[in-house]
């Protein structure tokens, strides 16, 4: 690859180290402080006392797949999430020390695009699943995407649009996706007349910054039929966007007893399918406050690590970092290390492929950071 088509490919950012710490805002000392001066419930207590109508901790995988989670107050049974095709391995969750409401042995639920995926079995007419006309929505989750690709679809969780036979196609009751670094709400209107062709209503956001390898909570509520009722949410801050299809409406929503999936869309596609783990799905009848979802995010950013002792005298070492947000920010948490190496020079002319576990060459997360 010549030195034109990398910059061309990429958006590569080269620091000093020493110029540039990589630490999140606000500063550390800011949330040591808060942290000292209050100890917050967990992530579980949090959510529970929001009272939503579906909560998946994807802390315990059954062979028949995860199980929702009720307080010992509630009469209803847990609501099961029903493996299809085959799921990954759970994974490490968001964790301690930068995660400080979780514990340090929380799971997340693992996806691989095209593999599997979840299925929750609508009971039937007017159920907890349906949305329609008045009613309020609120839908959160933690996700850590493998990618993310622009204009690609990860589909956290949704009603309809499951291409299964017997119900109608594209009869999105709501869905709630990743769309490469944003944040997507989608639903198909229902006509007011017969004659009168159904139109998608899609909200999507503008300067979220979500990144590969890095946990994110994510969030959006809506008021069905009520316009600039639409709020997202991004790591417990309030994110801008529009209706970029369809537009704003009065509409209420297609709805029948089509199922909810989690983690894919679309009969399975791999191009509709999450990529990635994901943790804390929650779904309330209501809108959660600003307030209430600021809540649900605690951050600690960890300080940055440099071994000196490890960088040779004579040699140039250069750090490859991933899970870079793209947007026009320093403010931004620590990203990954991906991998280092030395050199006898300063110039970068090109960058070092990247390979799967299966030794097959991968595009980077795009953009990445390089320290030298």
């Amino acid at each position: 690859m010549n030195h034109l088509a990398f910059v061309k490919r990429f958006l590569c950012l080269l620091s000093l180290s020493l110029a540039l710490p990589l630490s999140a805002s606000p500063s550390s000392a800011q949330q040591e402080k808060t942290a000292k001066t209050s100890t917050p419930a967990s992530y579980r207590e949090l959510i529970l006392s929001d009272q939503p109508t579906l909560y998946w901790n994807f802390e315990t995988l059954a062979p028949e797949g995860y199980s929702s989670v009720v307080t010992e107050k509630e009469k209803n049974e847990p609501v099961k999430a029903l493996v299809s095709g085959k799921l990954a391995d759970p994974a490490a969750g968001p964790r301690p020390s930068e995660f400080p409401l979780f514990s340090a042995k929380n799971q997340a639920a693992s996806f691989q695009p095209g593999e599997g995926f979840l299925r929750v079995v609508d009971p039937g007419e007017k159920s907890v699943l349906d949305y329609t006309a008045g009613d309020a929505i609120t839908l959160e989750a933690w996700v850590n995407l493998n990618s993310t690709k622009a204009g690609r679809h990860y589909y956290i969780i949704g009603k309809g649009r499951t291409n299964r036979k017997g119900v109608a196609r594209d009869n999105q009751n709501y869905g709630f996706r990743v769309t490469g670094s944003e944040i997507s709400f989608l639903f198909r209107g229902q006509p007011e007349k017969k004659d009168q062709k159904a139109d998608f209503h899609r909200w999507t956001s503008s300067g979220a910054g979500i990144s590969a390898h890095n946990w994110h909570h994510v969030a959006v509520t809506y008021t069905f039929v009520k316009k600039k009722s639409l709020k997202a949410y991004v790591d417990g801050q309030p994110v801008s966007g529009k209706w970029d299809m369809g537009g704003d409406t009065t509409l209420a929503p297609v709805v029948d007893n089509d199922e909810v999936w989690i983690g894919s869309s679309m009969g399975g596609s791999a191009g509709s399918s999450f990529d990635g783990q994901m943790d804390e799905l929650a779904v309330y009848r209501k809108a959660l406050s600003a307030k209430q979802v600021a809540s649900h995010f605690k951050y600690h950013a960890p300080d940055p690590q440099i071994d000196w002792t490890a960088i040779p005298e004579d040699r140039v070492k250069v750090d490859i970092l991933e899970g870079v947000p793209n947007k026009k920010s320093w403010t931004f948490r620590p990203p990954r290390l991906a991998e280092s190496f030395t050199q006898p020079h300063f110039a970068l002319i090109e960058i070092p492929n990247r390979y799967s576990s299966r030794g097959i060459k991968v595009d980077r997360p795009d953009p990445f950071l390089v320290r030298a």
